[in-house]
């Protein structure tokens, strides 16, 4: 029943692209579109790796559905995320995200191929230095790898310092623009060697889908900022193999020295792996044993109407001067709930279990204000979706907008860890940007710039 569910979700998820697709936007890389494959990534393959092993869903979710149980629970929640999906293109569709785009200044900043590459390189050192900084806070690079499992308790109380890191990818992202001036075979080798870095730290903290997201950002600024991407299913169809390879194996790189070596030696065992792992990369993609607990345990009279968001008020606080700060994480009261604990917000980090299971849009608004949350706040992510996509058309594809559209695009979620790391790298983004380029609201483009609020 599992793998019709899927199927069922899948043709669903189809007719939404068919039902809300503006033949005006573009065709892969459209709100829309990226949306929908997000969602698709995020559920159908793990839930089809359920249909074949009840095992690979959590302990805790377990104890809480049984296997007689799983079929309907997922039917439930898909049912659901289909409705949410449903608000999700209403909102994509709204006219007031036209309006509200129109509404926005134009970053005006004179462009030029040395200031990006300038601002390139600035970002890619700062980044690199902050990492070398976090791995030096988690004690060397080594003990990192080791306690990948408990990341949360080293991520939390370094918000800052994350930000700056991600510097490393943005360096990137305005490298990928600067061929929109000049390309030679040189720049591709330099592309190609920070494209490997950026992949590799990445990998090194512990999530493959953030190296999944690194990728489509990439396409993403190319396609916008460069040159549009022609055959672009063939083209990906050819790198999937690599790119699903890399995913699968780097994890299994992660271990002992001798291990490695054995490897090495016996590469055919690493494919083994790799293949043996492919159950394992659809569960970290995914966040379905995350949403099933959530709508499993919260009911109308436990939700927490909002509490969490409080949590929000904390985040500029440091750690140091408020010990007892809460997570921005809220992810990490659900792994808590998840441990047989009775928690609520606000709660201190150190009462916490020290590890997260992130809620995203979904699992935020159900365990707050639980089918209506849901409900609204697809609705609203539809919206801002929308939004940093016509301020992006709005700007002529300026490298800003992009970045903009492209970070709230692949990374913003209603929860309280995506919030702030939205609202972090558009704020980093910014003032890297003031330091290389004039930025004016009062720009000719400003004054020339409108979209068609009454189009489709």
């Amino acid at each position: 029943m599992i793998l019709l569910i899927s199927l069922m979700f899948t043709f669903f998820l189809l007719g939404i692209h068919f039902i809300f697709r503006n033949k005006n936007d573009d065709r892969f890389f459209s709100p829309l579109s990226i949306g929908l494959l997000f969602i698709f990534i995020t559920n159908v393959p793990y839930m089809i790796s359920l249909h074949f092993d009840y095992n690979l869903l959590h302990v805790s979710v377990q104890s809480r559905i049984s296997e007689f149980e799983l079929p309907m629970a997922i039917f439930k929640y898909t049912l659901l995320l289909s409705v949410g999906v449903f608000f999700l293109g209403l909102g994509v569709n709204s006219k007031k995200a036209k309006k509200f785009a129109n509404k926005i200044p134009i970053l005006f900043h004179e462009e030029s191929n040395n200031k990006y590459k300038l601002a390139a390189y600035l970002s890619i050192l700062t980044g690199l230095s902050a990492y070398l900084v976090f791995f030096n806070q988690a004690g060397g690079f080594l003990n990192w790898i080791d306690n990948l499992n408990t990341r949360a308790s080293f991520t939390t109380g370094n918000g800052y310092l994350m930000s700056l890191m991600g510097l490393l990818s943005i360096g990137v992202y305005i490298y990928i623009y600067t061929f929109k001036y000049k390309k030679n075979f040189f720049k591709y080798i330099i592309l190609f060697f920070l494209f490997v870095i950026v992949l590799f730290m990445t990998s090194s903290l512990g999530g493959r889908r953030s190296v999944l997201l690194f990728i489509i950002y990439c396409l993403l600024i190319w396609n916008f900022g460069v040159n549009k991407i022609k055959n672009l299913l063939l083209k990906v169809g050819v790198l999937v193999p690599i790119i699903l390879f890399y995913i699968l194996a780097v994890p299994i790189l992660r271990t002992s020295p001798e291990d490695i070596e054995v490897y090495m030696n016996n590469p055919e065992v690493l494919i083994e792996e790799a293949g043996d792992d492919l159950n394992k990369l659809t569960k970290q993609l995914s966040f379905v044993d995350h949403q099933l607990f959530i709508m499993d345990y919260f009911n109308v009279d436990n939700i927490w109407l909002g509490k969490s968001y409080m949590d929000l008020l904390y985040a500029p606080i440091p750690r140091s001067i408020y010990p007892e700060k809460p997570p921005i994480d809220d992810g990490v009261y659900i792994r808590t709930l998840a441990a047989g604990h009775d928690v609520s917000p606000p709660t201190s980090y150190d009462k916490l279990y020290p590890s997260s299971w992130p809620p995203e849009t979904f699992g935020a608004a159900y365990m707050n204000f639980s089918v209506i949350g849901v409900l609204i706040a697809m609705y609203l992510l539809g919206i801002i979706y929308s939004v940093s996509y016509n301020y992006m058309k709005k700007s002529q594809f300026s490298l800003i907008s992009i970045l903009i559209y492209g970070n709230i695009i692949t990374n913003f979620q209603f929860s309280n860890l995506k919030i702030v790391q939205i609202l972090s790298e558009i704020v980093v983004i910014v003032i890297l940007f003031s330091l290389f380029f004039d930025i004016n609201k009062d720009s000719p483009r400003n004054k020339k710039s409108k979209i068609n609020e009454s189009s489709p």
